[in-house]
């Protein structure tokens, strides 16, 4: 699989344009997940699995509240990747992105609001933020 990076709610122009310009550097391919497509499994939002005719004829659009942190989403990556595209985020000015997975068997199947709380409890967790 070619790596691939989904990315969730960078809204801030500056910040955006320096993780596009790391990712694209690094010749991955980048995907901008809208609100509406929350709903559609990981894998599908990655092209790894297209929704059958009935699914995806049944599949509504996400009108939901969402989430409002950054979040981004690696496929395709191995460990030394995963390391070089922290540090360059980090050299190209855009700084640290709390919110980060990597795709696995297990969250593969998963939606985008599935795939936020769970790394935003983990995060909370190893953070010390507990609620």
């Amino acid at each position: 699989m070619k790596e691939t990076v989904l990315l969730y709610n960078f809204d801030d122009e500056k910040r955006t344009a320096a993780v596009k310009r790391t990712l694209i550097l690094m010749g991955v391919r980048i995907r901008t997940v809208e609100k509406k497509d929350y709903l559609r499994p990981l894998k599908e939002l990655l092209g790894l699995e297209e929704a059958a005719g009935a699914e995806a004829a049944s599949r509504q659009d996400y009108d939901g509240e969402g989430f409002a942190e950054e979040m981004l989403l690696m496929a395709g990556f191995t460990s030394r990747r995963i390391d070089a595209l922290i540090a360059g985020l980090k050299k190209n000015g855009a700084g640290r992105v709390d919110l980060k997975a990597v795709l696995t068997p297990t969250n593969a199947g998963w939606n985008s609001l599935e795939l936020y709380e769970e790394i935003k409890r983990e995060h909370e967790k190893m953070s010390g933020n507990q609620a």
